[in-house]
């Protein structure tokens, strides 16, 4: 059986990596945030946590956030 293996798969991935956290998710706890920033065999990484968002990002302020971040990174690294 095959088996899955997130922070063996980043360790592995060194090409520049942003992770994007929601500050109130309700489901994936903060420190797996962490845990891949930590994990990531990048040398360019950074990790942002959305204040107050939630799990899916629910409200348009948080997912304007994460867009903008997201293509200012894709700008700036890729």
């Amino acid at each position: 059986a095959a088996s899955v293996d997130p922070l063996g798969a980043i360790h592995r991935f060194r090409k520049p990596t942003l992770i994007l956290h929601p500050g109130k998710d309700e489901v994936v706890p903060r420190s797996h945030a962490a845990d891949f920033l930590h994990a990531s065999g990048a040398k360019i990484k950074e990790k942002v946590v959305i204040a107050g968002a939630d799990h899916t990002y629910t409200s348009i302020e948080w997912e304007s956030e994460v867009i903008e971040r997201t293509a200012k990174w894709f700008r700036n690294y890729l």
